[in-house]
């Protein structure tokens, strides 16, 4: 197993008959938290209050200690990955590690998105560019004299979740989530605005609300999972 990558190796945690056994005996016994350790990781199975489990990763960035979601169980064991695992996936799947017994599927982009605009790796950045901001402000600057957009000059191109996404500063002062435009999917997922405390409030598409609000109560939104 030395040769695989990492989110490789995650996955065949996720999927080893050993974590397979304590999902399903973790859906009878309703137990909440289960904690797992392999190749130097620390992982742990959470039931959530969808009666699906979540199979995380104990994770850290600039702002702190938190849980990543790599998939999630349900219904005994029918799992979902996220779409940063799905290359390891189908690896895995090509070399025949990937349990039989397991039914392993993939989200829609739409979800994807959103678990990406509202996870704790963008509000990392995001947290990164309003302390950019306040060093720079929106003063107009230029480059080898050549003006510089005062709002785009703080926008980011980034890969998470396993997608290209774009924060893009609005002219009301503060950034939004966008996918990049080759999975044509229009309009913005999240806004991120600071609050009177200095922390920072995310704001969801309206039209995206359903999807927001299933992903909350499955817990796959990881900017809610810092520990």
């Amino acid at each position: 197993m030395n040769d695989l990558s990492v989110n490789e190796k995650i996955l065949r945690i996720m999927f080893h008959a050993e974590t397979l056994n304590k999902v399903k005996e973790q859906f009878i016994s309703k137990r909440e938290k289960q904690p797992l350790n392999a190749f130097e990781m620390n992982f742990r199975l959470f039931l959530t209050s969808y009666n699906t489990i979540n199979f995380e990763l104990l994770s850290a960035c600039d702002l702190g200690v938190y849980f990543k979601p790599i998939g999630f169980f349900y219904n005994g064991l029918i799992a979902y990955i996220l779409k940063e695992f799905e290359p390891a996936l189908l690896i895995l799947k090509k070399n025949n590690v990937i349990s039989e017994l397991c039914n392993v599927n993939t989200l829609k982009i739409q979800e994807n998105a959103l678990i990406a605009a509202y996870s704790a790796e963008i509000l990392s950045f995001v947290s990164d560019i309003f302390i950019e901001v306040k060093q720079r402000g929106f003063d107009l600057e230029f480059i080898d004299d050549t003006r510089i957009n005062p709002f785009a000059k703080f926008d980011k191109k980034l890969i998470v979740n396993g997608l290209k996404v774009e924060l893009l500063m609005s002219f009301q002062e503060f950034p939004q989530f966008f996918l990049d435009d080759i999975y044509n999917v229009e309009g913005a997922f999240a806004a991120y605005q600071l609050n009177q405390s200095g922390g920072i409030d995310l704001k969801g598409a309206t039209i995206y609300q359903q999807a927001y609000q299933n992903l909350s109560k499955l817990n796959l939104l990881s900017a809610y999972k810092f520990v």
